[in-house]
C-alpha cells in the first residue's frame, strides 16, 4: 500500500509508508504499541479486534512539540475512528482520562474519521472539541496530516492547508507536555495507516 510521508513539514512526496522520514540525526521509534491487546499491528497500521472506545494504541516514545512533528494517517474499514497526538499524565493516562472511554475526549491535536466519509466527513479536533465544518474524505485515498511546532499545529488533508491552530486561536501547543500519537478505532476491522515522524 502507497500513501504520502512527509518529513517534519516537509512538501509531501510519495513513498511506502514504512519507509523511514528525513536523515541525519538518529530517529526516534514512534511505532505502535497496543495498549490493551485489542488491535493487530502490521507495520504502521492498527486494525481493531472488538468493538468500542474501551482500546487504543500508542506511540512508543513521544517528544515535546519543538523537535517538530508529522503526523500522517489514513483510515479505512468504514469505521468510526481517531489519530491523534496526545499527551499522558502521571498515570499515563491519554490526556488525564481514566474513564476507560478512550474516544475524541483523549485528542489533543487530530482527525476524527466518522463511519460516513461522504456525509458526516472527518473532523478537526483540538483538545476534545471539534473545530469547523467536516471535510469529505475517500476511505484508503484521502491522507491526513498534522504538523506541529512549537508555535503552531497545522491540519493538512490531501495537502491543502485547512487549519492552523497557533497563539492567534489561543491553541498553540503547550511546552510543558511530550506528545504522542494515539489512534483508535470503534468498529470491530476498522484501521488506521498512520505514523510521527
Amino acid at each position: 500500500m502507497k500513501i504520502y510521508g512527509t518529513a517534519k513539514g516537509g512538501a509531501i512526496s510519495k513513498k511506502d509508508f514504512g519507509v523511514a522520514f528525513g536523515g541525519g540525526a538518529p530517529s526516534v521509534d514512534y511505532s505502535w504499541v497496543d495498549v490493551q491487546s485489542t488491535y493487530t499491528i502490521d507495520g504502521n497500521k492498527i486494525t481493531r479486534s472488538g468493538t468500542g472506545w474501551d482500546a487504543y494504541c500508542l506511540s512508543t516514545n513521544g517528544s515535546p512539540a519543538s523537535t517538530g512533528l508529522t503526523l500522517s494517517a489514513i483510515t479505512g474499514g468504514s469505521a468510526s475512528s481517531y489519530v491523534s497526538y496526545t499527551w499522558l499524565d502521571g498515570s499515563d493516562n491519554p490526556r488525564g482520562e481514566t474513564s476507560g472511554n478512550w474516544d475524541e475526549r483523549v485528542m489533543s491535536y487530530g482527525w476524527y474519521f466518522t463511519n460516513n466519509p461522504s456525509e458526516d466527513g472527518a473532523k478537526i479536533r483540538i483538545d476534545g472539541g471539534t473545530i469547523g465544518s467536516p471535510y469529505a474524505y475517500t476511505e484508503n485515498v484521502t491522507v491526513f496530516k498534522v504538523v506541529m511546532t512549537a508555535d503552531d499545529v497545522k491540519f493538512y488533508l490531501d495537502d491543502v492547508l485547512k487549519y492552523t491552530a497557533d497563539s492567534g486561536t489561543g491553541e498553540q501547543p503547550d511546552a510543558s507536555k511530550t506528545y504522542y500519537m494515539i489512534g483508535s478505532a470503534y468498529e470491530n476491522d476498522g484501521y488506521i495507516t498512520g505514523a510521527m515522524a
